[in-house]
């Protein structure tokens, strides 16, 4: 039986998306109990996504890592031990110090930061603070969290920027750009051998640019989030996964019939890095030419142990050396076909 009464907690999402929804938590005998959007708040209104909405059976999922798991087996073949904080602290930090006093310097080790799952603190301030300390990157920071204390986030929940009312970025004019200025025309793009002026750039896989690789895979796939899903994460939760469905892929009509391809039919789809399995979707909402697989699910809980990744190049923007998941050039079959041959 219950010892308590529950308790409403004021929070906001953990993910980094821009509107931060403000959410309201029930808490009994230390557990979550219930999880909703916050009416109160003057931009969220009380709206969750569907991810979030769900957020509790991430929470308690059983899968959900509780300890530190050391490696034991070579990589990929799942096999890992529990291992104490200690030891985990122990072993990161001797790897650590031994590569930052070797000839090459902390300079060897590459911080990799990211989104998605993780909010303000997480992303952008404590990662780049340990890693400015090993000497390893560079420190960034602002004024807009000044004032934001730890008791004032636990009393109201969130807490907005210490910026004005009516604040609008670069309404004085001044952006960080080298001239201060909204460059039309850009020295460092320049420098860096771009065109200095707004132009078009084909992708770095397109009929256009690529015929040859295009006779061959003449489809352009894209791989937006699915709404379920962030990326990846939440495509292990049972109940995220019922509600997205199986994987899918997207086509027009004219390019479906050209391959013979229905609707909710099986098919592969691959190129020369690799491929996977998905169903046929004819919404009308895709133009000729195109295709479109929202992700991202697991391997390991796909079918054929394989999802949209195994197609998309390891090759780099050309601007901001970013991922190319979008110049992908793929080809479609019936799942049928590709078992016959």
């Amino acid at each position: 039986m219950a010892n308590s009464e529950p308790t409403v907690f004021k929070n906001v999402c953990p993910l980094d998306r821009p509107d931060t929804c403000s959410m309201r938590v029930t808490v009994q005998d230390e557990v979550a109990i219930d999880l909703k959007g916050d009416a109160e708040h003057a931009f969220t209104r009380g709206f969750l996504c569907q991810k979030m909405a769900r957020y509790l059976d991430r929470v308690y999922s059983p899968d959900r890592l509780m300890f530190p798991m050391k490696r034991v087996g070579a990589k990929g073949e799942g096999k890992f031990e529990r291992i104490s904080w200690e030891a985990a602290l122990e072993a990161i930090t001797t790897r650590f110090a031994a590569i930052a006093a070797s000839p090459d310097g902390p300079q060897a080790i590459l911080p990799h930061s990211y989104y998605g799952t993780m909010g303000k603190l997480q992303a952008s301030s404590l990662d780049r603070r340990f890693f400015h300390r090993l000497g390893a990157s560079k420190l960034g920071g602002g004024p807009t969290l000044a004032g934001i204390t730890l008791e004032r986030l636990q009393a109201e929940g969130s807490v907005r920027l210490n910026l004005p009312p009516d604040h609008a970025p670069f309404a004085d004019g001044v952006f960080p750009t080298p001239s201060g200025k909204c460059e039309l025309y850009s020295e460092r793009m320049k420098a860096g051998g771009l065109d200095p002026l707004p132009t078009y750039i084909p992708p770095l896989e397109d009929p256009r640019t690529r015929p040859a690789r295009a006779a061959k895979y003449p489809l352009q796939l894209l791989s937006p989030p699915r709404p379920q899903f962030l990326n990846s994460t939440f495509a292990n939760s049972p109940k995220h996964r019922a509600a997205a469905g199986e994987p899918t892929i997207e086509l027009a009509t004219f390019d479906a019939q050209a391959r013979g391809l229905s609707d909710g039919q099986w098919a592969h789809v691959f190129n020369d890095r690799g491929s996977f399995q998905a169903r046929v979707s004819l919404t009308g909402s895709v133009r000729p030419g195109v295709a479109v697989a929202t992700g991202i699910h697991w391997n390991k809980l796909s079918p054929g142990r394989s999802n949209v990744n195994g197609t998309t190049s390891s090759a780099l923007t050309d601007m901001g050396g970013g991922a190319t998941f979008f110049d992908n050039l793929v080809e479609i079959q019936s799942l049928s076909a590709t078992l016959d041959d």
